[in-house]
């Protein structure tokens, strides 16, 4: 699928060859749901299965006492309206939810994906963000167990990893890309941001 602006307007073109021009002339804003409490909301991923079934995927930032957590959000449209789906945002403690959805894709509508950075405890006690990775099964979301972290200079868990982007290709051939921190001195405590690139089998 091709995607161009001309004098006609937004053509979407499909196909080999010559393909087919499709008009399309109007943008249309559409009213999501604001999870409750929240002061804003973020959608960072879509993945559109059908016409009336489409996810989005992000997260939004939401009281908690004296406090805002970041929150994970999932909202599924089934061609009239969307609808938020509850979703995970693990916390290593009360008021510090730091969970962001910013990557999505599945290999069918019950077999998806989501992934991005939350706050968990690392290395001896320290609390740091670490890449994030969530499953949809038509029924609910899921946070598989044993998603490995970076293995840095010092040892596993640096704090400061993320997923950015997932492709499905099949459900046992995913997916995620982002990066990480690493330590390059100890003792001057620069860091460096290598790629990161994970694979669920």
């Amino acid at each position: 699928l091709r995607v161009r602006l001309d004098a006609d307007g937004l053509q979407a073109q499909a196909g080999g060859g010559g393909g087919v021009s499709i008009p399309c002339t109007t943008w249309s804003e559409l009213p999501t749901a604001t999870p409750p409490g929240a002061n804003y909301c973020l959608l960072r991923a879509v993945k559109a299965f059908a016409p009336n079934d489409v996810w989005a995927a992000g997260s939004a930032n939401v009281q908690n006492g004296g406090n805002y957590d970041q929150l994970t959000v999932t909202m599924h449209w089934d061609g009239a309206s969307w609808s938020q789906v509850p979703s995970p945002s693990p916390a290593p403690g009360s008021s510090l939810a730091n969970c962001i959805l910013w990557g999505m894709d599945g290999a069918a509508s019950n077999d998806l994906w989501a992934a991005g950075t939350y706050q968990r405890v690392v290395n001896g006690g320290w609390v740091g963000q670490q890449v994030f990775a969530m499953h949809w099964d038509g029924q609910s979301w899921t946070v598989p167990p044993g998603l490995p972290l970076p293995n840095t200079s010092i040892g596993a868990g640096i704090s400061g990893s993320s997923i950015y982007d997932v492709e499905a290709v099949a459900s046992n051939d995913v997916w995620f890309v982002g990066d990480w921190r690493d330590i390059v001195s100890a003792a001057s405590g620069l860091t460096t941001r290598p790629g990161l690139l994970m694979h669920w089998d």
